[in-house]
C-alpha cells in the first residue's frame, strides 16, 4: 500500500465514533474532543454534521465554546 501525503491526508473528514465511558457520540476537531449526544442518534449525528461544517468554515481552526442559553 503507498503512502499517502500530507496534503491527502489532511483532507479526511473527522469520523464520527462512540466513546465508550458515556455511551456518547464524539468527534475531534484541532485536538479537542467535542460530544454530539447518545451515540446512534439522529440528534447526535446532526450535531456531529453542524461541528464539522463549522470546522471546516472556520478553515480547521478551533471551534468557539458553545454557550448554553436556559
Amino acid at each position: 500500500m503507498a503512502k499517502r501525503s500530507k496534503k491527502q491526508r489532511g483532507e479526511r473528514v473527522p469520523s464520527y465514533r462512540l466513546h465508550k465511558a458515556t455511551g456518547q457520540g464524539v468527534v475531534t476537531l484541532a485536538g479537542k474532543d467535542h460530544y454530539c449526544g447518545k451515540h446512534g442518534d439522529a440528534a447526535s449525528r446532526r450535531k456531529y454534521q453542524e461541528l464539522v461544517a463549522s470546522w471546516i468554515a472556520s478553515g480547521k481552526r478551533p471551534l468557539a465554546p458553545v454557550k448554553k442559553t436556559e
